[in-house]
């Protein structure tokens, strides 16, 4: 046990975790306009060995990696669509069931020694 108490080990275990992660949660996207969007994966792997200029047109999206800027980016974005959609008499409110306590006289007046509290003694 003497590796856990290194003071790295938590960082090392903590990077496999997220390359795990990663390699379960990104997926490879390719574009729309790309003549390679069609092709099997056969044909794929038999074109990216003949033909190195398009493996740039395929890229690695981790939008769903907890953590990452495309993570916090698209959870940025859901989070303004969400506001900016939202109606007019649904407009965004704070409500908090607290009370402030040293203001309020309707509670004061039921708890012990009110009228010591009111003169100041």
């Amino acid at each position: 046990m003497r590796f856990a108490r290194h003071a790295r080990w938590r960082f090392f275990v903590f990077n496999m975790y997220m390359r795990r992660q990663a390699r379960s949660t990104a997926h490879f996207c390719v574009s729309r306009m790309s003549n390679i969007k069609d092709l099997t994966r056969d044909e794929l792997a038999e074109a990216l060995t003949t033909d190195a200029a398009l493996l740039p047109q395929i890229v690695r999206r981790g939008a769903h990696l907890p953590g990452t800027r495309p993570y916090w980016r698209n959870r940025g974005g859901s989070l303004q669509a969400h506001a900016r959609f939202l109606s007019p008499s649904s407009a965004p409110v704070f409500v908090t069931f607290s009370c402030a306590d040293m203001q309020w006289h309707d509670l004061q007046r039921h708890l012990p020694r009110f009228n010591d509290y009111l003169t100041g003694e």
